[in-house]
Parts: C-alpha cells; sequence; structure tokens
C-alpha cells in the first residue's frame, strides 16, 4: 500500500534527504549491526526495516534498539523483491531525494553515505550508483557487470573494472545501491515475480533503458558478508531461483517471435548447469536448476514452488543432457562450449569467486557451483 508524502523533517542540515532501506528475515542480530553501521554514517539516513515475515521475536529486537528506527512488519516472507518494495514505498512517502538499498550483512564504512550521495550530487544523470563491496578480509567482489540476454553471456566485475563493460548492458548489485528517488518513480520498484535473484539485473536494465547511468563509486566503502540469508550459491533454493529467474529477465525483453530460439539457448545453459552441479556432487542443486527451468517456461514465478516433484519430462532429459544441450543450442544457433569443463565457475555473491579478478565470464547462470 502507498503512502502519502510526509513532509521532510525541519533541520539545519541542507544535505539532500535519503531514506535507507534494510530487510530483516530470522536475523535480527545481523540486522542490527547493520543498523550501528548505518547510525555511525557522517550524516546519518531515515531508516526504514522491513521484517519480511519473520517467525521468532526479531520485531521487538529491532524495535527495541536506539536510534529508533520505522518499521514495516509483514505477514509472510515475500522474497527480497517485495520486502524491498515495501519498504521503498514507505521511503517514497517520506520524499526523499534519495533511496539507499541495504543488505543487512552489508555494513558501510562511515564516509558511505556521503560519498555516494556527493557523487549523485555532481551527476545528474546516474539513476543509479554502487559503492564498493569487499569480503569481510578485505578482498574485492564483485559489485555489478554486464549480460547480454540475446545470448546468455554474463559477465562480473570488480569496481576498477566496471566502465570496461558496455552501458547498455550494464547491471548494478542490488547488495547496498543507491537511487533516485524519482528514478524509482519513472522506472517503479522491483518487480516482485523474482521474489529473489536476477531482480537487481532487471531493474539495472530498465534503469540503463531509460537513458540514465549506472555507476560504481569506489571511493564509498561497504563490507559484505554474502549469502547470510540464501544458503549459499549451491543451495538448491538459489539454484531454483537463478535458473528460474533468468528466464523471466530474458522473456520481458524478447518479442515473441525471438522467444522460442531464446527459451532453446537458455534451456541448453541450464542443461549444463545442472550436470556440472551434480558431477560436483550437488544432487539437489542440480535437481532444483531443472525445476527452476521447468517453471520458468511454464512461467511460473513469484514465491518458489521448492517442493514439485522433477517429472518424467526432466527424468528423460536429465539421461542425455549434454546431448539435449547441444541439441538446443543448434537449433539456437548459439555456440556450444568446447568442452565439460566449461560449465560456470563465476557467480554473484560468492566470495571465493569473486575476488578472482576483475572480470569473470560465466555462459551458464549467475550462481557458481
Amino acid at each position: 500500500m502507498s503512502l502519502p508524502t510526509v513532509p521532510r523533517s525541519s533541520g539545519t542540515s541542507n544535505r539532500p534527504v535519503v531514506v535507507a532501506v534494510v530487510l530483516n528475515w530470522n536475523q535480527a542480530a545481523l540486522t542490527v549491526r547493520c543498523l550501528d553501521h548505518l547510525a555511525r554514517q557522517s550524516d546519518p539516513p531515515l531508516v526504514v526495516v522491513v521484517d519480511n515475515g519473520s517467525e521468532g521475536d526479531d520485531i521487538e529486537k529491532i524495535a527495541a534498539r536506539r536510534p529508533p528506527v520505522e518499521l514495516v512488519k509483514l505477514a509472510e516472507n515475500r522474497g527480497f523483491a517485495g520486502g524491498m518494495n515495501a519498504g521503498i514505498r514507505m521511503a517514497l512517502g517520506r520524499a526523499p531525494d534519495y533511496v539507499w538499498l541495504v543488505n543487512n550483512d552489508a555494513f558501510a564504512e562511515p564516509s558511505c553515505l556521503r560519498v555516494l550521495v556527493d557523487h549523485l550530487e555532481r551527476c545528474p544523470n546516474v539513476g543509479m550508483a554502487t559503492p564498493r563491496l569487499l569480503n569481510p578480509d578485505g578482498s574485492e567482489q564483485h559489485c555489478g557487470g554486464s549480460y547480454d540476454w540475446r545470448t546468455g553471456r554474463f559477465a562480473f566485475a570488480q569496481s576498477a573494472a566496471f566502465r570496461m563493460l558496455g552501458a547498455d548492458v550494464a547491471w548494478i548489485s542490488g547488495t547496498m545501491p543507491m537511487l533516485r528517488a524519482n528514478t524509482l518513480r519513472a522506472v517503479g520498484m522491483f518487480d516482485s515475480r523474482f521474489f529473489a535473484y536476477w531482480e537487481d539485473v532487471d531493474l539495472s536494465l530498465r534503469i540503463a533503458g531509460s537513458g540514465r547511468e549506472l555507476h560504481v563509486v569506489p571511493e564509498a566503502v561497504v563490507y559484505h558478508h554474502s549469502g547470510s540469508s540464501s544458503g549459499g550459491a549451491r543451495s538448491p533454493i538459489v539454484s531454483y531461483l537463478d535458473s528460474r529467474n533468468e528466464w523471466l529477465v530474458i522473456r520481458s525483453r524478447t518479442s515473441p517471435l525471438g522467444r522460442l530460439r531464446s527459451s532453446m539457448a537458455y534451456a541448453a545453459r541450464r542443461l549444463r548447469r545442472a550436470v556440472f552441479l551434480e558431477q560436483l556432487g550437488h544432487a539437489e542443486a542440480a535437481d532444483a536448476v531443472m525445476r527452476g527451468m521447468r517453471d520458468a517456461l511454464l512461467g511460473r514465478f513469484g514465491a518458489p514452488r521448492t517442493t514439485s516433484p522433477t517429472g518424467w519430462v526432466l527424468r528423460a532429459v536429465r539421461r542425455h543432457p549434454w546431448r539435449m544441450a547441444s541439441l538446443l543450442d543448434g537449433l539456437a544457433g548459439t555456440p556450444r562450449p568446447l568442452s565439460h569443463a566449461d560449465a560456470p565457475t563465476a557467480s554473484i555473491g560468492d566470495p571465493e569467486s569473486s575476488a578472482a579478478g576483475n572480470v569473470q565470464a560465466s555462459d551458464d547462470g549467475r550462481v557458481s557451483p
């Protein structure tokens, strides 16, 4: 439910108004730590915390902290996209200049907000900007990358390499981006059908498609403990959502005529992904990739269907997956990988791979084995 615009608090500062939106799900202690870092900013933001259907007493623990924050309690888990959207609606009701989307496992250095705001004030064409993202040990994570939905080619970039990527395919990580409020009003919030994963790619592409720029601000620093709530990149739920949601990005950007070819190329990538995971001993994750592909092609989006059986069609496909993937690649006219070893090794949200280099590429999806 959208809220009416609320007048800004009176004060002596002429600084732009920033509202930070933090999402909590059964992790009150982590969220409070994140809020402590926001309170230490040189110019602290207004803060909205969305509790995404937590089962325990998270809301009471968060409400007890000082300084206080605005709380939104959701009755059910709406995923990252739906939960953040609830907070964004409340944030926009505060008539801000900027909305800062904050993962609760991301901890900003004290100057982070000021540096981001200063950059956005200097660059009026920028619709969304991300800080530099570091692992807890100080090594660098990717903060975005590129994605060509026509070929499925995905690249991951750290802050130093981001400007090497084409602006028409650039995306920014949803870990801790700052957006202009008028950008959100113009292009909309996250698409709630994603639930979680790929929603940041979709929003980035919509922002870039509106003529606005996406920037990385390396002087703004955030330490990110990635994967704290999802169970890691190899978990079945992440594998399912990653597999399913790529098709939603592709489908929304292809004509009905080109959709058949795109669907075959997508299915081939996902088959190779499933085989690679199974070869590594992650049978449940491999099965989740297959189920995600099936639900995507059937148009089943929103909250994940994690308990549905694989079905005889997918079981039959998995008997000869590499042959099927090669056949689909041929029909789609996409290049075939040279060998089984070409399965993905780069990831989103995987600290082990994000420190490997400035740019990483994968043909088979976002999340690493």
